[in-house]
């Protein structure tokens, strides 16, 4: 029966030997797993999908210029959520399914039941490789219209590629049965009136077009940075940075891809191991990397406050002998002087009729756009604003 289902397959299955054949027999026989890998494997991935999701939208709450989560943060979170299903399917298919056992050594029940995992395995990946691959394409409208490129055409056309794409997916490798219940049933592939193809083939070419569309996806925007003008040469290093964190997933897409001959070709449920493990990375980074965007308001923040926080502990300790500087706005331009004694230190500061405190609120967009020109302009303004506050100071 195996015989047949690797006809169909495109999967040859192990060799085995009268002395493998001796060993199973035996009483003492303990079937080979790697229930362990895969549990350590499913905590590390649930570690930072939930990690940089949730940064991602505290990130977005609490610095965002727009009040609230947009559309490519939405996306990430369907794209993490379907990730987290993956991976705990898969860590279920490994501990109590049959996955990284070998073929001979699953009941029929069980391999029936490995093929219908397979087919959840599937769905989940295909709905959240495209989710985050829109995400990010989502994020590069935002920007590029900031820049005013003709960008917008090509990413509309990339995700209405991607839409079409993920069901398209499916169909090449799930439909290689009729009737289509033969996919999981060894039953009914060996019935001479079942109709099944390699579905190899099908997988390959899947795999082949996803890694095309990650290695597009990624050098997408690095062209157009470096074709701007009015960016210095440290501004475009800086923000193709940014971007490097994809090149991650575009090396694991191509290893999985690499990997998919000694999956389909060898042990069907032994080989799925390196193909899961390819596959982690390949959409673990990639989400990573959509959420570092995000995070730079809230970033650019903690470094302000990490930095005043030094410079006032390495100005000797005298910060309570220092003003600080306040955004006022509102009332009329003219304002009085005061002297006002607090424990003998004489603090003399402007005071204007109306006072306004808020939050600066900063959006990734500018911050990946203004990075560095404005990090260095920071820096200078600062330890101009430190130095003139200091000489107000008398004591």
């Amino acid at each position: 029966m195996l015989g047949a289902l690797a006809n169909v397959t495109g999967a040859t299955g192990p060799a085995i030997t009268e002395e493998q054949i001796a060993i199973l027999y035996s009483p003492d026989y303990v079937p080979p797993n790697m229930d362990k890998q895969a549990v350590t494997l499913t905590v590390v991935v649930l570690f930072w999908l939930i990690s940089s999701v949730s940064l991602r939208f505290y990130s977005r709450y609490k610095y965002g210029a727009r009040g609230g989560p947009l559309l490519d943060d939405w996306l990430v979170l369907v794209a993490a959520i379907f990730c987290m299903i993956y991976a705990i399917v898969n860590m279920y298919a490994f501990v109590y399914a049959g996955f990284g056992r070998f073929t001979y050594d699953l009941t029929i029940k069980q391999f029936d039941h490995c093929l219908t995992l397979f087919i959840v395995n599937f769905t989940t990946f295909a709905i959240a490789n495209t989710a985050v691959k829109v995400s990010v394409l989502v994020l590069y409208r935002r920007i590029f219209d900031a820049m005013q490129t003709n960008m917008r055409r090509v990413i509309y056309g990339l995700i209405f590629f991607l839409i079409i794409f993920c069901p398209v997916s499916l169909l090449a490798q799930m439909a290689t049965c009729k009737p289509f219940k033969a996919f999981w049933s060894l039953e009914l592939r060996v019935d001479p009136n079942t109709k099944c193809y390699n579905g190899a083939v099908g997988s390959y070419v899947v795999g082949a077009i996803r890694t095309i569309l990650d290695v597009v996806i990624f050098a997408l925007p690095l062209k157009h940075i470096w074709e701007i003008r009015n960016f210095s040469r440290r501004k475009k290093f800086a923000i193709t940075g940014i971007f490097t964190l994809g090149l991650i997933a575009c090396v694991a897409s191509v290893l999985k891809l690499a990997l998919y001959g000694e999956f389909l070709h060898g042990d069907l449920t032994r080989g799925i191991w390196k193909a899961v493990v390819a596959e982690a990375l390949e959409y673990t980074s990639a989400i990573v990397a959509a959420c570092v965007p995000a995070l730079l308001p809230m970033v650019k923040s903690v470094y302000r406050n990490t930095s005043s926080t030094i410079r006032q502990i390495t100005s000797g300790g005298k910060s309570q002998n220092q003003s600080t500087t306040t955004h006022i706005a509102g009332g009329p331009a003219t304002a009085h002087t005061e002297s006002i004694k607090m424990k003998g230190i004489k603090v003399s500061h402007a005071v204007s009729q109306t006072i306004e405190i808020h939050r600066e609120e900063e959006d990734d967009t500018e911050l990946i756009l203004q990075m560095q020109d404005d990090s260095d302009k920071d820096e200078r303004e600062s330890k101009v604003s430190h130095s003139a506050n200091r000489s107000q100071t008398s004591v």
